[in-house]
């Protein structure tokens, strides 16, 4: 009997669909035998459409998806049957090393990754090997930041000659004005915000919304760095007003499916710049409209720093703990964003909240 990608991937749709119906649940068994099936058929047949769909069930097994979607990759981008092939599985290479923080790995292989793309693909291929910021991340950790620009800038005179799919372009701008506010090179941070404000003028397009708050997110951490705290209050306190609106200008509204990651994204960012009681009023209206894992434990930060209420921290941390388990980028990563979180400094080595984000404490 053949294998049957397509049944496969209605299992894994109805697995997915079932853990989002009961995010508390633990059982992965379904997904682990999937996983076993499909790597028994690759064994002998690695296509594109196995390849894809072990890629996808392996972003749901945590850690140990991670390590098999790198071996994976490893081995179909030397048998990748066509260039689009290879340079999906190249893109996800690169980013599997940077998400598990093997930075040297992650700079190494993007760094023959663009160089094939330079010398042999488009400049719209060369856009998607710098645009990703997690990757990015990578080279300024390791104090290569000045030769992540080099290529950056190297890219970006090329789009001015050529058209760019707009959304590619938009996603490469904003990464640069994020890895600039990483590199501390705040000027540079400005000035990719504003050209970002600059190419996304189309108010009815449908990725608008989503560049709008990227250059205003970066500008509100150039101001929190710096310590510019007067424009922080005035550009968050006017988005604030905007997104509990729901809208962006009159024309503008902001659509129910839009407004839990912008309120999102924006409660996150007044949370690093400790103002709470803003962060909270964002974050709910997230929490209203998406009960994410990720902004419960934002939340939950907030409660302790500006409440102590000890058993309404412990909630959402534990919400967000037993929501993210088939999350392949939160598996595990609260607890080590909890020790280096400043709002948890007085609780790290607390039993309950140890307990909350499934360590074992030494009690």
């Amino acid at each position: 009997m053949s294998f049957d990608t397509e049944e496969m991937r209605i299992r894994l749709s109805e697995f997915l669909e079932h853990s989002q119906s009961n995010p508390l649940s633990s059982d992965d068994s379904p997904l682990r035998q999937m996983c076993l099936e499909v790597e028994t058929e690759i064994d002998s047949c690695l296509t594109p459409e196995l390849v894809h769909l072990a890629d996808d069930i392996y972003r749901y097994l945590g850690q140990d998806g991670l390590e098999k979607r790198i071996s994976l990759h490893r081995t179909y981008i030397d048998v990748a049957p066509n260039v689009e092939e290879r340079f999906w599985s190249n893109w996800h290479l690169v980013d599997t090393l940077a998400v598990m923080r093997r930075n040297s790995e992650a700079i190494g292989e993007q760094k023959a990754f663009h160089k094939w793309a330079r010398e042999e693909l488009t400049a719209g291929h060369m856009v998607k090997t710098l645009y990703d910021s997690t990757q990015a991340r990578c080279w300024v950790v390791e104090n290569q930041g000045e030769d992540w620009f080099k290529l950056y800038y190297d890219v970006l005179r090329r789009t001015e000659s050529t058209q760019i799919d707009r959304r590619d372009l938009c996603i490469f701008i904003r990464t640069g004005s994020e890895t600039a506010v990483m590199a501390e090179k705040f000027p540079e941070a400005m000035t990719e915000a504003n050209r970002l404000g600059e190419i996304n003028q189309d108010l009815e397009w449908k990725h608008y919304i989503q560049f709008w708050l990227g250059a205003i997110t970066t500008k509100l951490e150039v101001y929190r760095k710096q310590n510019f705290w007067d424009q922080y209050d005035q550009l968050s306190e006017e988005t604030i007003s905007l997104v509990e609106r729901n809208v962006i200008t009159p024309k503008k509204k902001i659509s129910a499916s839009d407004l839990a990651w912008v309120a999102h994204d924006l409660g996150a960012c007044l949370m690093w710049a400790k103002r709470y009681k803003q962060a909270k009023r964002l974050l709910k209206i997230a929490m209203e409209q998406d009960d994410s894992g990720g902004t419960h434990f934002f939340f939950a930060a907030c409660i302790w720093a500006s409440k102590k209420d000890r058993s309404q921290t412990l909630y959402h941390l534990r919400y967000a703990q037993q929501t993210t388990k088939r999350n392949v980028l939160n598996r595990g990563g609260y607890y080590k964003f909890f020790l280096n979180l400043p709002e948890f400094e007085d609780v790290k080595d607390d039993a309950d909240f140890l307990r909350a984000l499934g360590q074992r404490s030494e009690d």
